[in-house]
């Protein structure tokens, strides 16, 4: 799963072009809107699968569509460097005397990683010092070059000011090392285009230009680097646009051959004059040192080749092929004729593919492709593409070296594999999507190196206000989280994007993936929630698609996809508030701090619109311009905000309204002519912001004239977001290659506001505001006030503890709340706004309702409500979401609904009755009786018609009658192949053990163990208590199917038998109690003689049993609890005979309890040592004693 950089403007393109049926060949001329359209109409009926090119996509168009010039073209190489480079020849610094703090950047990481599925950036490039093992050279795609001087153990940079921090290749002088020539751009994922060849001649300290250096909109990639093995003066380069290659040491190049090349290589044998090239699907031969080249072999239907050599035989060629369709793997190829003709060795298993043994289709052979082969053994082979492959037989068998996910027995390895580079012909090195790996003992494990590189590619960040949290979403490597001590963790897989943490709760996170795949943690990340699967019609929305916390009330969250949703109660249900923009994808949406009526939504083609009551209706606005990025809205004020432009367009980044957005003012003043990416608003400030561009960050306020460079210590690298922590008063910074930054403030703030503010104790008439003490505590406490409106209150009062009870208020009324720190006579912090907060009904309504033990007949229903009213409830249910007019009384928060029909939706309502304050409202909820015996089961299409988009649909099968077990016969099967799933599970929640298949996670992210495809399961039958089952479908937004069709019967397993210890199921002493009639006779296994049989809650008998064991060792049974055992209620007459039984713990612990007939015949009842135990038998009804029985200790 993959996703800018300073350099950042470098672009896609050529990967998309050679990679997929919407792109060009070079030479095509195809511009950007002829992608796009192409693209589109290459989509429209298909299904977005990965490894088909449709994120990378997609990740291309996000980012450079913004970016183009007014002419729709590509900026040439190398402007945005010089931009930045012109605007600091004639910057002079900040014009005014008063206050301010320098910025001091400094890195934050993440720098660290176990490995395995979790990274920190992609590694395109390895090289290694000819004489000193212990140095090693990484390219990032978008971090720069990094050194290692100990073998990887530790990294650093000297790159951070190039004007382009991708670097697809390295090489090394073998002679003379501190030599080092790289090449420019991300050839791999075009995440930016190159500047041409650099070259270093102090061991990458420094770099300088070469010949080939490039300045035009070509948006050219080089994409590998080689020394004429003979002549190290000579070097070639196989580039988007052709061969080049230098005699003179790169001072000046040639165009020798034409195309878009992937690979180059050079025979081993030192003289030969030998190269070898490929494009595309074509080898190309060399035999005059790369002067002029040959075709030699086309391989049909492939998209790209990597090739492979070894000094071991210099006569062997591999050449690694990605297939057009699906850039799945195209086979296995080799020469043993030094590259004149080539012969398939394998086709099978998919070795670009996901799964652990290669029997899926597809894979990303555009995108990661290397093939290493030993150089002391030219039979074994190494391939890389999402996971790592090797053959010792020349390419003909092949067993996985590491997997891309955790298996049993393989090597837990990053996806995606970028380089494959032996050192000193016995470790073998790999750069991935998520670090640098190494392997000594060939392939059978892996080490991670890459600790230390700083890489990151960040979308945006969010940040808690309450404990110092920062999350971040990277492109290939998920959603990080920084913990308030420092260290990171990885919370959320896939590619991450837009994220947030609730700003008075640090626990509760949000993250994303593309297109506005929202999931939530309520526990600091341990766990997580999808949310956006709760969306109606669950919509696709841009690839980082807009998500907001409301600044006022934090349990309030908001996405913009073609519609602009609300939640109120985080993400578990939402509601359209509008669609602004007529059907079309949003990518602005932002709510004013000072009113959360009034919210801002836009594209990024500049229409913009707003609501001023919460989104009841939308007005167009005037437009900023093209390109618009982002927004800021002033803290107090809901009518000012400003805008910025990602363009090329001189003078046009910022721009500021006082009016709500119908007319704007340009203050874009004296920045530089790069893409403007985010602006933050500094709180407490005189309108101080800052702006975010593709190198630098920059500051201005009311005390400035223009704005001011505000960057010490920040790398030349695209900032992607900004926010800040006023209670560190710091600035964040997300940056698309170099990870996390902060500094210090501009304008430090002086007096903090209080943190994480919140309500408690909610009522009809009180409620109690509460707050935490910031990081330097207010000299005279807080200020504190309530109102029904946003305005700020005209009264307030003053408290110096962190908490206010308020009174006097009405009920079912909206109030907003307002507290800000005092810290002396003459400076506050800015207020901190809170609401609305509603308070209860005069009889407060019940708050959430649950379904407990659902039945064929029946359904348990049960609810929470904060304080009980006075009059009990009425509950009624129905078959209609519309409550009644009244109900059935009840005194109980909870009912047995019976009599209802098996498999059928039902809702349930339930009121408080609170007497003369009369009734709450209703509250609601849908439920299914679960399916039974003899009937049929299908999908949610029926007998006839297909399953439907986006279903997470739970069922449960249960018996009408105890001592049957539910039992499931599919009898056949259609289901989306490795994407959609059926689950069961053995029991009467999807929280009992799953009857697993061998299938693993699904494409789509659902679980292992799931059907799906043709293949017809296997008979399911409960063994669970409750003898139920229950299936769990999930599909996703794709393809469908016919589903399945079965059969479900029930099967009588009752017997009057004990035959296990277990507490209840199917073999059960509870079990035969609970299934055989009554009068019945319940005997024990021999084999139990002497054994125990533990019960978790005590045994109730209504009706005659005779309960014997027949062996000479009695059965001992006790209890987890503090009991009884058994519970003999009249009329019934109940024997016990050759028992042993052993009282719960506790004063009130006894073994029986009758109020029947008890008869008890050689009986030895035991009670606790010294006296813990209670009363052995409370006898209310008749008690029989027989043979040998006694209590003993």
């Amino acid at each position: 799963m993959k996703k800018l950089f300073l350099a950042c403007i470098i672009g896609l393109m050529p990967m998309i072009g050679y990679m997929q049926p919407w792109g060009k060949n070079y030479g095509d001329n195809l511009n950007f809107d002829q992608l796009v359209s192409n693209f589109e109409t290459y989509w429209s009926d298909k299904k977005v699968e990965k490894g088909k090119g449709y994120k990378a996509f997609r990740r291309w168009q996000h980012y450079w569509e913004p970016r183009l010039l007014e002419d729709r073209s590509f900026p040439e190489a190398g402007r945005t460097i010089n931009s930045f480079q012109d605007f600091l020849r004639e910057y002079r610094g900040p014009r005014t005397a008063g206050r301010f703090q320098p910025a001091n950047f400094s890195s934050l990481g993440p720098s660290s990683t176990n490995g395995g599925y979790a990274g920190t950036g992609r590694i395109n490039s390895l090289a290694f010092h000819p004489t000193n093992s212990n140095i090693i050279y990484a390219g990032t795609s978008g971090g720069g070059l990094w050194q290692s001087n100990d073998g990887g153990s530790t990294w650093f940079t000297n790159t951070d000011n190039l004007a382009t921090l991708g670097v697809s290749s390295i090489i090394i002088h073998p002679n003379s090392p501190e030599r080092i020539y790289i090449a420019t751009g991300d050839g791999d994922g075009a995440d930016n285009y190159s500047v041409g060849v650099l070259l270093s001649l102090d061991g990458g300290v420094t770099f300088s230009t070469t010949g080939l250096n490039w300045n035009t909109s070509d948006t050219d990639l080089i994409r590998k680097l080689l020394f004429d093995p003979s002549n190290t003066d000579v070097i070639l380069a196989a580039t988007s646009i052709g061969i080049y290659r230098t005699a003179d040491k790169g001072i000046s190049w040639s165009l020798v051959q034409g195309g878009d090349f992937d690979d180059i290589e050079a025979n081993p044998t030192v003289g030969s004059n030998i190269f070898y090239a490929s494009a595309q699907g074509s080898i190309y031969k060399s035999t005059n040192g790369g002067a002029s080249w040959t075709l030699k072999q086309t391989i049909a239907s492939t998209n790209r080749i990597a090739l492979g050599v070894s000094p071991a035989n210099a006569t062997y060629v591999y050449a690694l092929c990605s297939k057009s369709s699906n850039s799945g793997y195209n086979g296995l190829y080799r020469s043993t004729d030094s590259g004149d003709t080539y012969v398939v060795r394998s086709t099978t298993p998919n070795l670009l593919g996901w799964n652990l043994t290669g029997n899926d289709t597809g894979g990303q052979g555009g995108y990661d492709l290397v093939v290493a082969v030993d150089p002391l053994d030219a039979e074994k082979v190494f391939t890389g593409g999402v996971n790592t492959w090797k053959s010792i037989d020349g390419g003909v068998n092949w067993t996985i070296s590491s997997m891309w996910y955790g298996v049993s027995g393989v090597a837990e390895v990053h996806a995606d594999k970028h380089a494959l580079e032996w050192q000193n012909s016995t470790t073998l090195w790999q750069g991935n999507d998520g670090g640098v790996y190494k392997t000594t003992d060939g392939g059978t494990t892996w080490s991670h190196k890459g600790s230390g590189i700083v890489n990151s590619q960040m979308y945006k960040l969010g940040l808690s206000q309450a404990d110092g949290k920062v999350m971040t979403g990277l492109q290939d490597n998920g959603s990080k989280l920084k913990q308030t001590a420092g260290s990171w963790s990885d919370v959320l897989g896939g590619d991450g994007m837009e994220c947030a943490v609730q700003q008075n709760d640090g626990q509760v996170l949000y993250g994303s993936l593309y297109n506005g795949d929202f999931n939530r943690s309520i526990n600091g990340g341990s766990s997580w929630q999808n949310i956006s699967d709760n969306v109606p019609g669950t919509p696709s929305g841009a690839w980082v698609t807009p998500f907001e916390i409301d600044p006022m009330m934090p349990t309030t969250i908001y996405a913009a996809y073609q519609q602009v949703y609300k939640s109120t109660d985080k993400g578990d249900s939402w509601t359209s508030i509008g669609n602004p923009s007529s059907g079309s994808t949003l990518n602005l949406l932002k709510i004013a701090p000072s009113n959360n009526s009034i919210i801002y939504a836009a594209r990024s083609n500049g229409n913009m619109w707003r609501t001023t009551n919460g989104g009841t209706t939308w007005t167009a606005l005037a437009s900023p311009g093209n390109n618009l990025a982002y927004l800021a809205i002033h803290p107090n004020d809901a009518n000012t905000l400003w805008a910025v432009r990602q363009n090329y367009t001189s003078g046009s980044k910022v721009y500021k309204s006082t009016n709500g957005g119908t007319s704007w003012t340009n203050i874009s003043g004296t920045l530089p002519n790069i893409p403007a990416n985010c602006i933050v608003y500094q709180n407490g400030s005189q309108d101080g912001v800052y702006v975010g561009m593709d190198v630098g960050i920059y500051y201005r306020d009311n005390t400035l004239s223009d704005w001011v460079l505000f960057n010490t210590g920040l790398p030349n690298v695209e900032v992607t977001e900004l926010e800040i922590d006023y209670d560190e008063n710091k600035i964040f910074a997300a940056t698309y290659g170099r990870g996390l930054w902060s500094s210090d403030l501009y304008n430090p703030i002086e007096c903090f506001q209080p943190k994480a503010v919140s309500v408690a104790n909610l009522w009809n008439v009180s409620m109690t505001l509460q707050w935490q003490t910031p990081s330097v505590a207010p000299g005279l406490g807080y200020e504190w006030g309530i109102n029904t409106n946003v305005n700020l209150p005209t009264t307030t009062q003053t408290t110096t503890n962190t908490s206010v009870d308020i009174t006097g208020l009405t009920p079912s009324t909206n109030y907003y709340l307002f507290v800000r720190s005092v810290c002396n006579e003459a400076d506050t912090s800015p207020w901190v706004r809170f609401g609305p907060v509603t308070t209860l009904e005069p009889c407060p309504k019940v708050l959430s309702i649950s379904l407990v033990d659902p039945g064929p007949n029946k359904a348990g229903l049960q609810w929470v409500v904060i304080t009980p009213p006075s009059n009990g409830y009425e509950y009624a249910v129905t078959s209609t979401a519309t409550p009644p007019a009244s109900g059935t009384a009840v005194a109980q928060n909870s009912v047995l609904v019976t009599g209802l029909t098996p498999a059928t939706y039902y809702y349930f309502h339930v009121r408080g009755n609170c007497g003369t304050d009369g009734f709450s409202s209703w509250s609601s909820k849908q439920f299914q009786t679960s399916y039974t015996c003899g009937t049929n089961y299908y999908d949610s299409g029926g007998a006839s018609a297909n399953y439907s988009n986006n279903e997470n649909r739970v069922q449960t099968i249960c018996p009408t009658t105890y001592g049957y077990m539910a039992s499931l016969t599919l009898t056949s099967i259609d289901i989306e192949e490795d994407w959609d799933a059926l689950y069961v599970h053995n029991g009467n929640t999807t929280d009992n053990v799953l009857f697993a298949s061998a299938n693993g996670v699904t494409q789509a992210g659902y679980p292992a163990g799931g059907y799906y495809g043709n293949t017809v399961p296997p008979v399911f039958t409960s063994t669970h208590a409750s003898g139920c089952l229950t299936t769990h479908f999930l599909s996703d937004g794709g393809v469908t199917g016919a589903g399945w069709a079965g059969s479900i019967s029930c099967i009588n397993v009752c017997t009057n038998v004990v035959t296990n210890t277990n507490d209840d199921g199917p073999g059960s002493l509870r079990f035969a109690l609970n299934c055989n009639t009554a009068g019945s006779q319940i005997l024990f296994n021999v084999a139990l003689a002497g054994d125990t049989i533990e019960l978790d809650r005590p045994i109730e008998l209504n009706q005659n049993f005779q309960i014997v064991n027949t062996a000479a060792s009695k059965v001992l049974i006790n209890i987890m609890s503090s009991g009884p055992l058994f519970k003999i209620n009249a009329p019934a007459t109940v024997t016990f005979d050759n028992l042993r039984l052993l009282s719960g713990t506790g004063t009130t612990a006894r073994a029986i309890d009758n109020a029947g007939t008890l008869t008890l015949k050689n009986v030895e009842i035991n009670d606790h040592i010294n006296g813990s135990g209670g009363n052995m038998i409370i006898n209310t009804g008749t008690l029989n004693i027989e043979g040998v029985t006694g209590v003993k200790e």
